[in-house]
């Protein structure tokens, strides 16, 4: 569930989804079912920041304007 803005340094609490910007992620484990997984912007950090998917699996949060070939593929 989501609660807050995904940006660690924010932490603007979740109200209303017409606020800011929803990210859904995939995930799988071995032997589990495929999930999805939420995250949200704000308004205030949704048009200078972007979350893409790490090497890992998780999400990563980029600023915007960063080269394609900096963010992970997804």
């Amino acid at each position: 569930m989501v609660s807050q803005c995904a940006n660690p340094e924010c932490g603007t609490p979740f109200l209303y989804l017409r606020e800011g910007r929803l990210f859904a992620s995939h995930r799988s484990a071995p032997a589990e079912e495929s999930r999805v997984e939420y995250f949200w912007l704000c308004a205030s950090c949704a048009p200078r920041m972007n979350l893409v998917t790490a090497e890992d699996g998780g999400m990563k949060l980029v600023q915007s304007g960063e080269p394609m070939a900096q963010q992970e593929p997804a």
